[in-house]
């Protein structure tokens, strides 16, 4: 599936999930894949970005600690993941729809991405209501889930969302990233640190539901 038919540029935290699916194609070329070896490779890959700043140090080691954890937040409901962050009635009521369409797995891929664009563009970018840290939570975790997405059916050859049995990981990777980093968003962070190990957790916590199924 072309990138161009994935990425949304009204989307301004698209880069994250193009960042996740980098650290994906790494993934998949592990041999005798196991959890361990998934979180290994997460924390050598945060330990490699270019700090210059304390906070920036203090965010990329709390998302390298948090990396066991992951997988088992992303198993929770965008409701509760979220919750933290978007505590307004209009994000609310955005994420209940983000959540209709995340459980809708017999939509086929393209469908899922493009059901995925439209609400980042009419719910959310447009959405004067919501605070900047609710778009960004929400817009992050769009990015990640339509990017993610679109990498599994393609490693994983499937034209629908429910046709292979971790074919949800597409839509709860981008759970998965908010989960990881949920008390340190927007952290104050150059956005190339932030893009670089949040897009990382992301694929870390893909990977791992991609093994644990």
């Amino acid at each position: 599936m072309k990138q161009q038919n994935v990425a949304n540029s009204n989307n301004p935290y698209d880069e994250v999930g193009k960042e996740h699916d980098k650290d994906l194609n790494q993934l998949v070329k592990i041999k005798n894949v196991s959890e361990a070896k998934i979180i290994n490779l997460g924390r050598d890959k945060l330990n490699s970005i270019q700090v210059t700043t304390d906070e920036e140090r203090a965010f990329v080691d709390a998302l390298i600690s948090d990396l066991p954890n992951i997988y088992d937040n992303s198993q929770r409901p965008l409701t509760q993941i979220l919750g933290p962050i978007v505590t307004s009635n209009e994000g609310r009521n955005a994420v209940s729809t983000l959540d209709g369409i995340v459980s809708n797995l017999d939509t086929p891929v393209n469908t899922f991405i493009a059901n995925m664009k439209q609400f980042e563009d009419d719910d959310i970018v447009s959405n004067r209501d919501l605070s900047p840290e609710e778009k960004g939570a929400i817009l992050t975790c769009t990015s990640v889930a339509r990017f993610s997405a679109a990498f599994w059916s393609d490693y994983l050859d499937f034209p629908q969302i429910s046709d292979h049995a971790n074919a949800d990981i597409g839509a709860a990777g981008g759970a998965s990233l908010v989960a990881a980093g949920v008390s340190l968003f927007f952290a104050p962070v150059a956005p190339a640190v932030y893009l670089f190990s949040v897009g990382g957790a992301a694929a870390i916590a893909s990977g791992l539901s991609w093994i644990k199924g």
